[in-house]
C-alpha cells in the first residue's frame, strides 16, 4: 500500500500576499510549491517561507511580515470548542481547518461555511445534510464525521484528521503513480462506494482531491457534500436537474443533468480518476469548462497504454470498462471493479471487464491493434499447418489463451472456421478500429461461458490482414474465377455492343437509298 508522508500546513495564502507585495513573482511563488510538495512525498516538511529564503527570493524579515498579514487573513482562531490552528484545504463552498480540542487536544479537521452562504437555503441545507448523513456512516475507507454545529455564525463540521493529506497533493508532487500503487488506491476507494452503494447513496463527486491518504498507508473518500440518495423518496432532496460534479472527472450521464443518477456514474469518476493516476493526465482537457463536459459526452480517450506504454492489458481492460460511455456497459457494482482489480494486482485476467467493441471512452491504442493482428495472423498459420488439435495441444502462447476442454473446436464461442481464435486479457477491451484508415479491425469481445477467457477478442477470418512479413494474404482460387468470369463477360458485352449491325435483307427501301443500283423515289 503507498505510504503518504504528511503534507505541510496550507500556503495558498502565504504565496499571495508575496506576490500582491510584489516581493515575487507568481511563477517564483509556483515552483517553490512544487518543491515543496516533492520534499513532502519524500518525508521533508518545510515551509514555503524556509524555501523561498533557501532560494533567495525573499528575506527572513520579509517572510515575517507575511506571516503577520497572514494571521490577520485568517478567520476566527476559535469555533466553539476547536481552536484553529491552519487552513488545510478551500473548495467551492467551504474551507478546512487543521483544529484541536480544546479540553482534549485531539486533532481534527474542521470544515467551515463561510457566513456569505449561511442566509442561503440551498448551500446550508446541503451542508446541513452532509454532517447528518457523515455521522450514520462507518466505514474504515470512509472520513468519519464527529461533530457539527455553529458558533459565532459560522456552521462547521468536524471530520477525522487524515494526516497524509489529498490524493490530488501527492499527484502534484510525482505527476504519476506506479501500477499497483494506483490499482490498490482505487480498490480501497471501491470498497467505500461498495458501502455507499449498499446504503442507496451516490458520491457525485470522485476525485484525487477528494481521497485521502494517511501516513499509514490508509486509503479514504471524503467530501460527501454532494451525495444523492438513490432511493425514490429520499432522492426528492437532490434532484435540481442541474449538473453535479467537477469537469475532470464527471460521468456523461451527469454532464447532461440527469437526475436518475445511481452508483455508476461513480464508477466512471474513479475510472478517470484512475486514468490520471497511471498516465499523469486528466482523462480530458480543453480551455473551459463546457469544452470538457462536451468531451466526455462525445469523443474518444487517447489509451493509456499511449502513454504509459508499461501498463498492463488488465490495467488498459479495467479503465476502458469503467469508463464506458453508457452506463448500462460499466461494471454494475463497485464490487466488480474490486474483483478485477484484485485479479491485476495477482497478475491474472480481469473476469469482469468484457466490452462490447466501441463502447468505452477509450480508443484501441495503436500497439494492441498491432498486436491484435499479428496473434490472429499467427494462430491461423499454426491452424494451417498443424490443425486445430495441433493448436489446442499445443497450449497457449504468450499472451494466448486456449480454452481449455477436451475439443477446442466443440467450445464455445467459436470464429467461422470452428476455431477459438481467444486472445490477451485486456485485448478483451481492444479496439474498434485500426488506427490506419482503410484497415478497421472488425473486434468483438464475447461473454461466454466460465470456461473461456472473459471478454476474448476475436478477429474474424475474412479481415483484411497482412502477415507478419508484410505479403499480402493469397487470394483463393473461387475468388479467381469469379474475377476472370467477371472480367470475360464485360468483354463479350463489350465487343457486341461495337460489332456493326447490318439491315435485313426483305426490308423495305427507305426514300432516296440505293437497292441493287436503283435508287427508290423520294416520294410524290
Amino acid at each position: 500500500m503507498l505510504m503518504a508522508a504528511p503534507v505541510a500546513q496550507s500556503e495558498g495564502l502565504f504565496g499571495q500576499i508575496v506576490v500582491a507585495r510584489h516581493l515575487a513573482t507568481a511563477a517564483d511563488v509556483q515552483l517553490c510549491v512544487q518543491l515543496q510538495s516533492q520534499e513532502t512525498a519524500q518525508g521533508r516538511r518545510r515551509t514555503l517561507g524556509e524555501i523561498m529564503i533557501e532560494r533567495g527570493y525573499v528575506t527572513a524579515a520579509q517572510v515575517k511580515l507575511v506571516l503577520e498579514e497572514q494571521k490577520r487573513r485568517r478567520g476566527p482562531k476559535r469555533l466553539g470548542p476547536y481552536e484553529l490552528l491552519n487552513k488545510i484545504g478551500e473548495g467551492g463552498m467551504s474551507a478546512v481547518y487543521m483544529a484541536r480540542v480544546a479540553v482534549t487536544g485531539i486533532e481534527v479537521a474542521l470544515k467551515v461555511l463561510p457566513r456569505k452562504y449561511s442566509d442561503d437555503s440551498m448551500f446550508l441545507g446541503r451542508f446541513q445534510r452532509e454532517a447528518k448523513l457523515g455521522m450514520d456512516l462507518e466505514h474504515p475507507n470512509i472520513v468519519r464525521t464527529v461533530d457539527f454545529g455553529e458558533a459565532s455564525g459560522y456552521h462547521y463540521i468536524a471530520l477525522e484528521y487524515v494526516d497524509g493529506g489529498s490524493l490530488d497533493k501527492l499527484l502534484k508532487a510525482r505527476n504519476i503513480l506506479t501500477e499497483q500503487e494506483a490499482l490498490g488506491i482505487v480498490r480501497e476507494v471501491a470498497k467505500a462506494l461498495q458501502y455507499a452503494f449498499e446504503k442507496d447513496l451516490v458520491h457525485r463527486d470522485v476525485k484525487p482531491s477528494n481521497i485521502m491518504l494517511s501516513s499509514k498507508g490508509h486509503v479514504k473518500l471524503s467530501d460527501f457534500g454532494l451525495v444523492k440518495h438513490t432511493d425514490p423518496e429520499a432522492s426528492k432532496l437532490t434532484q435540481s436537474g442541474l449538473m453535479v460534479g467537477t469537469p475532470h472527472y464527471i460521468s456523461p450521464e451527469q454532464a447532461r443533468g440527469n437526475t436518475e443518477i445511481d452508483i455508476r456514474a461513480d464508477i466512471y469518476s474513479l475510472g478517470a480518476t484512475l486514468y490520471h493516476l497511471v498516465t499523469g493526465q486528466t482523462p480530458f482537457s480543453g480551455s473551459s469548462a463546457l469544452v470538457i463536459i462536451t468531451k466526455h459526452l462525445k469523443e474518444e480517450l487517447t489509451p493509456p497504454d499511449d502513454i504509459n506504454p508499461g501498463l498492463s492489458e488488465g490495467c488498459v481492460a479495467v479503465i476502458e470498462k469503467m469508463m464506458a460511455k453508457e452506463r448500462d456497459d460499466r461494471y454494475a457494482t463497485p464490487q466488480q471493479v474490486i474483483e478485477d482489480v484484485e485479479q491485476v494486482l495477482r497478475g491474472e485476467d480481469p473476469q469482469n471487464a468484457a466490452l462490447e467493441a466501441g463502447k468505452s471512452s477509450v480508443r484501441v491504442s495503436a500497439k494492441r491493434y498491432e498486436k491484435l493482428q499479428g496473434r490472429y495472423v499467427q494462430q491461423q498459420g499454426v491452424r494451417r499447418t498443424t490443425g486445430a488439435s495441433a493448436l489446442a495441444s499445443a497450449g497457449p502462447g504468450p499472451g494466448k489463451h486456449v480454452v481449455p476442454g477436451a475439443d477446442l473446436p466443440s467450445a464455445r464461442g467459436r470464429t467461422r472456421s470452428g476455431v477459438v481464435d481467444a486472445l490477451g486479457p485486456a485485448d478483451l477491451a481492444a479496439g474498434r478500429h485500426s488506427p490506419a484508415r482503410g484497415n478497421e479491425a472488425r473486434v468483438r469481445r464475447q461473454t461466454t461461458g466460465s470456461q473461456q477467457p472473459v471478454g476474448a477478442v476475436r478477429l474474424k477470418p475474412d479481415d483484411k490482414q497482412r502477415a507478419p512479413s508484410g505479403e499480402p494474404r493469397k487470394l483463393s482460387r473461387l475468388s479467381i474465377v469469379v474475377c476472370a468470369a467477371g472480367v470475360l463477360f464485360f468483354l463479350m458485352g463489350l465487343l457486341l455492343a461495337l460489332w456493326p449491325r447490318s439491315a435485313p435483307r426483305d426490308a423495305p427501301n427507305k426514300p432516296g437509298t440505293t437497292k441493287g443500283g436503283i435508287t427508290a423515289p423520294a416520294g410524290r
